[in-house]
């Protein structure tokens, strides 16, 4: 039983150094796609998704699941349960807005 409280401990220490040494990522870049979906990038160039995410829709952990190009697009997927919201990473870049062609 000591065995396990000791080992408890230690993982419990290097979970804590882990997090602490984890370097925090911010989006840099945004990118209009040619079908005009946008796509979120963090400093590192790790994809961050679309600008709609799916919250708490059966997903592991509450974790949003940011597959969706428009609020409609995600509202279509809602089964029962969550909710749509933007996508997180849209609050540290402005999202470029394509001008219309009139014509």
């Amino acid at each position: 039983m000591l065995k396990l409280r000791y080992l408890l401990i230690a993982l419990g220490a290097v979970a804590m150094i882990a997090a602490l040494s984890a370097q925090t990522a911010e989006a840099a870049s945004v990118r209009v796609q040619p079908n005009g979906a946008v796509r979120f990038y963090d400093d590192q160039g790790g994809d961050r998704g679309y600008e709609w995410c799916l919250q708490g829709g059966g997903s592991d952990l509450g974790i949003p699941v940011c597959d969706y190009y428009t609020e409609a697009q995600c509202r279509a997927s809602l089964v029962n349960v969550g909710f749509c919201v933007p996508n997180p990473w849209s609050y540290y870049v402005k999202v470029p807005r394509q001008r219309l062609q009139l014509q």
